[in-house]
């Protein structure tokens, strides 16, 4: 439901709102980072690919009892919202959230509007990583999705290919953590 409407940070009128509902605020505060979620996708692809028979599906979660490991189900919930968070041209917006800090607990009260940055080499790359390991790991899992995150992977990867590599793509307007990567970060990402 949050970030049903999220606006340009840059333009903040109705005609920039975007449907970037869903995926994981971050540890720090109740925005969501496309950098800052590729650690945690990577460990959880990871950790199913290496021990599959650890997971079951009961933990607890809305998707528990659908038949599918809770751990694929938690990672398909980053992944929508990473495919939100991508243009049709491949570029990969980097992040969502507030232009002010001021927790409201929970943060599901909070009306406050919502606003995204643009897109960034730093996170249509962070982007294409997670996409195409997810299309690996979850090709028998998930096969639809997985073909569908292999396309959002190499799309991302042109885009990535077709750009300057910049480092300065977040002014921080949606405030708290810079979620640039470096050009060497992108480099080994890439």
């Amino acid at each position: 439901r949050q970030d049903g409407a999220a606006r340009s940070v840059d333009l903040r009128s109705p005609g920039t709102a975007r449907d970037l509902r869903g995926g994981w605020f971050d540890a720090g505060d109740a925005n969501k980072y496309v950098t800052f979620a590729m650690s945690a996708v990577h460990q959880l692809l990871t950790a199913w690919q290496r021990h599959p028979g650890a997971f079951g599906d009961d933990v607890g979660i809305p998707e528990s009892g659908n038949g599918r490991p809770d751990i694929v189900d938690e990672v398909m919930v980053e992944l929508r919202w990473l495919e939100r968070m991508q243009r049709r041209d491949g570029g990969v917006r980097t992040k969502v959230g507030w232009i002010d800090y001021d927790d409201v607990i929970p943060p599901q009260r909070d009306r406050r509007p919502r606003f995204y940055e643009e897109v960034c080499s730093s996170s249509t790359i962070a982007a294409a990583s997670m996409f195409a390991h997810a299309a690996l790991a979850l090709d028998e899992t998930a096969p639809v999705a997985a073909s569908r995150w292999a396309r959002r992977a190499v799309r991302a990867w042109d885009w990535y290919r077709a750009n300057p590599i910049r480092t300065d793509c977040d002014p921080q307007i949606v405030t708290s953590g810079d979620a640039d990567l470096d050009a060497a970060a992108q480099d080994r990402t890439a």
